[in-house]
């Protein structure tokens, strides 16, 4: 080395190429474990949607019916917050680039 060379003049350089990561591919082992999350999300949703439908409209409302609707619209929240994160999944597999979401895992 040339002791003359000032030190912000340096680069450095790696000495093999492994340090990036490829694109993950878009291959049918990531979609058919996402089948039965999706199938789960959307009749949760559907079921959840009409327990709030009959009790928040139709259905004389007692303790116990308001109850059971509070429970149904927690879970309708919760089943909505999970498909969103659902769609993220699936479009980092199909778009190949990283939506940024945070407190993740």
């Amino acid at each position: 080395m040339d002791p003359t060379i000032p030190v912000w003049r340096t680069e450095a350089t790696p000495t093999s190429r492994n340090y990036m990561s490829p694109h993950p591919t878009c291959n049918m082992n990531n979609l058919t474990s996402k089948e039965l999350p999706l199938i789960i999300l959307l009749v949760g949703l559907a079921g959840n949607a009409a327990v709030l439908w009959f009790l928040g409209f139709r259905i004389r409302r007692n303790t116990f019916s308001i109850y059971t609707l509070n429970l149904a619209a927690a879970d309708f929240l919760f089943l909505c917050f999970n498909t969103t994160a659902f769609v993220l999944d699936v479009i980092k597999i199909f778009l190949h680039f990283s939506v940024p979401t945070y407190g993740t895992i």
